[in-house]
């Protein structure tokens, strides 16, 4: 997780380097909410068939 986390601070911080900063700015924020979003979801799947057990604490 911190490795993504680091990976889109470097593009946005990239993305101000650009001609249309706003723009690619939103576009690597909506990216990454989509990711999030299908990872997460990806994860109901994988517990259901106890690849990956539920937290307990």
């Amino acid at each position: 997780m911190t490795t993504t986390v680091r990976n889109l601070s470097l593009a946005l911080l990239v993305a101000g380097l650009s001609a249309d900063a706003a723009r690619v700015s939103l576009t690597v924020l909506a990216y990454a909410l989509v990711m999030y979003a299908a990872s997460g979801l990806a994860l109901i799947p994988m517990r259901r068939s106890n690849r990956i057990p539920a937290r307990t604490s």
